[in-house]
């Protein structure tokens, strides 16, 4: 991918004397725009304010393996994964974990968990996109 101008702005004094009247009319409200998507545009998107997305936090106490998540976006969903995944008390987890999901009827996520150990509880992050 080619790289970004290092120009963000447009400047009336770089365009011809006739034209700077109307131009900078259009500058005033064209500047901010070039700004906002260059700034997105360089490591500045993100799930939470750019995509259609959910950021869901989760706790998940002994033994349990099954949660039943409202789904409050306008559109069904078209993945849902884990962004992370910890042990309340502080460690990391050993073994592997797995999750699959299912869209209900009801507007909810059934979320089923794989791998994890029944004497832990963990705190979930998952990241339902449409």
């Amino acid at each position: 991918m080619a790289k970004f101008s290092t120009i963000r702005r447009l400047v009336v004094e770089d365009y011809p004397k006739e034209v700077r009247p109307w131009l900078n009319k259009m500058i005033y409200i064209l500047n901010p725009f070039l700004e906002q998507v260059y700034t997105a545009l360089v490591n500045g998107l993100t799930y939470k304010d750019n995509a259609k997305a959910k950021i869901i936090p989760l706790s998940i106490y002994l033994a349990e393996t099954d949660k039943l998540i409202k789904w409050d976006l306008n559109e069904k969903p078209t993945a849902v994964f884990i962004g992370k995944i910890e042990v309340t008390d502080g460690t990391h987890p050993t073994n592997q974990i797995t999750m699959t999901w299912l869209y209900t009827q009801a507007d909810q996520l059934d979320i089923k968990f794989n791998g994890l150990d029944a004497a832990k509880e963990y705190r979930v992050t998952l990241i339902g996109q449409v």
